[in-house]
This record gives structure tokens, sequence and C-alpha cells, in this order.
């Protein structure tokens, strides 16, 4: 398969539902449902000539399914550094800030930039990630602990 097919087919998987767990949610060419994107992903990277990081950034922009890894990635983060004050007994805003996305970008070998930041934030926003770590905090401001 030549790179002009190749995009075609990274074009088509960029269509290709994602589940929370990182799989594909359907059947897609050679790949069953429930095949991790991380082994697409290498599949694409050994196949074509510039690799999946070009296919990636090919448009100047991440793809959703890329994006939303990132964002999740990102939340994973925050939220772990969150709860690691709240178990020392420190008071802390529970915020995603931009340390943790660009981490993230880069645990994802993603451009770390403004535009990819903007990106993630906004996936962070339609996957609700802030109103979950909004309640969250609330559930444990009270003493730096969990009310029950």
């Amino acid at each position: 398969m030549d790179d002009t097919a190749l995009e075609k087919l990274w074009e088509a998987f960029g269509d290709v539902p994602i589940d929370e767990d990182e799989q594909i949610d359907i059947d897609f060419d050679v790949w069953p449902k429930g095949t991790h994107i991380e082994e697409i992903w290498a599949w694409f990277d050994e196949k074509h000539s510039k690799g999946v990081v070009y296919l990636m950034f090919k448009e100047g922009k991440m793809k959703h399914q890329i994006i939303e890894v990132v964002a999740k990635d990102a939340f994973e983060t925050a939220k772990a550094d969150w709860e690691q004050a709240v178990a020392n007994g420190q008071r802390t805003e529970c915020l995603i800030e931009s340390t943790d996305i660009f981490g993230a970008l880069s645990d994802n070998g993603q451009e770390c930039s403004d535009a990819n930041e903007e990106a993630v934030e906004e996936a962070l926003m339609e996957l609700g990630y802030y109103t979950e770590a909004a309640e969250a905090f609330k559930k444990y401001t009270k003493g730096g602990k969990d009310e029950n």
C-alpha cells in the first residue's frame, strides 16, 4: 500500500468511534472491534514513509480521538496530583493546568503547542471532565476529606 492509500485509510480511521478503553468500537479495515488504537497507530507508523506523527499532524490538527486520549491523560494526572494533596491534608484547587496538558501531549508523542492545548481543553469540556473535577472538589473540600 502506498502513502496516498495509507493517508486515505487514515482519514477513514478518523471517523471510527473509540471507547473509553481506547479501543475501536466497530470493525475497521483489517482490525476487529476492540483493537487498541495504539496497535493501529503502530501499524500506520510502520507502513507510512513519514510515520504516524506525520499523519496526525498532516493538516495541522490532531484527530479528535487523539485529543480525547490526551485529555483523559491530562485529567488523570491532575486528579492523581490533587488526590495526593488531599491525602496529605493539603487544600488545593482541582484544576487541570497547562503543565498537565503539555505533559500528556508529550507523553502521547504530540507537539506541545497553544493550538493543541486549546484543542485538549475543548475536548475536556466536551467530555465533562471539568464538571467531574468540580464535583469531586466540592466533595472533598470540607476539611480536605470525604464526608461520610
